[in-house]
């Protein structure tokens, strides 16, 4: 009775003890279910990600700085929309000054391919006469955008003796006379002509547009055309060509003050500009003085 009692009395001891067995070889089972899982890896960083998110961050905001006309760190160049090398921000024509407003190309529509690169350029000593006129407009950026009122905003800024200049560089192969035929059609197809085209003075001021680019020859791409209004108007052709390092070539001067008007109405202004591109481009320029 004694052993009895006493293997009964054993065998709650026996089964408590076996239970951290069972424990430990559910833990065990458990390890080993959980060991079959792949470990979980930190994410590896994408440098070259990055990289492109920060350059795309820093081109919108050069993008900005440079459409709001504000002048960018060591930067003395523009690229316009079209092949070409970057027009310079200034340029010098018989010892006068101008900053670039605006670039753009001049395209054939018909046949949808770029004829040249020009840049629109403003002399630097009418910038403070240009704003001030600019600012006695209330909706600027509106009256510029719009084709009707447009002209009446560039019309005001020639007929106060504010000056432009044009840049014009071929991305292919050219000659005199297909630049003559363009600018001829620019200052005879602006709206305005048809107001001061029977006029004398006129006339002869298309004679000298066309003398100064009668010659046979041609015009390699890049090379450069630049026609600025100088003192009174009068309108300032001269020729570079794209590697030389000499003084420019003077094509010849048009003494009559309108048809530098014409030109330059037709560039900046109207439903059909010459070039859409350099029109708003300017119109961008010109906002920000």
């Amino acid at each position: 009775m004694f052993r009895r009692a006493l293997i009964s009395f054993r065998a709650p001891v026996t089964r408590s003890l076996a239970q951290p067995a069972v424990l430990g070889g559910a833990m065990r089972a458990a390890s080993r279910s959980y060991a079959t899982y792949p470990a979980v890896k930190p994410k590896k960083s994408h440098p070259f990600r990055w990289g492109m998110i920060i350059g795309l961050a820093i081109g919108v905001g050069w993008a900005y700085v440079d459409r709001h006309g504000l002048e960018l760190e060591q930067d003395d160049k523009i690229q316009p929309p079209t092949k070409c090398d970057p027009f310079p921000r200034k340029i010098d024509v018989r010892g006068e000054k101008y900053s670039v407003i605006g670039v753009g190309y001049r395209a054939v529509t018909f046949m949808s391919f770029h004829v040249y690169a020009l840049g629109i350029y403003i002399a630097e000593k009418d910038v403070s006469k240009a704003r001030k006129i600019l600012d006695s407009i209330a909706d600027l950026s509106g009256a510029l955008a719009d084709p009707e009122s447009s002209p009446d905003v560039i019309g005001h800024l020639l007929d106060n003796g504010v000056r432009f200049a044009v840049r014009i560089v071929p991305v292919r192969n050219t000659d005199f006379l297909h630049i003559r035929d363009g600018l001829v059609r620019s200052v005879t197809g602006n709206p305005a002509f048809k107001a001061l085209g029977n006029s004398e003075d006129v006339g002869q001021g298309l004679n000298e547009l066309k003398q100064a680019f009668s010659r046979k020859r041609s015009i390699p791409k890049g090379d450069v055309i630049t026609i600025a209004q100088v003192d009174d108007g009068k309108l300032y052709c001269e020729y570079a060509l794209k590697a030389s390092q000499s003084e420019p070539e003077e094509l010849g001067l048009v003494a009559h003050p309108g048809v530098g008007r014409l030109l330059f109405l037709q560039y900046l202004s109207g439903k059909n500009p010459n070039s859409p591109t350099a029109s708003k481009s300017s119109h961008d320029g010109l906002v920000s003085l």
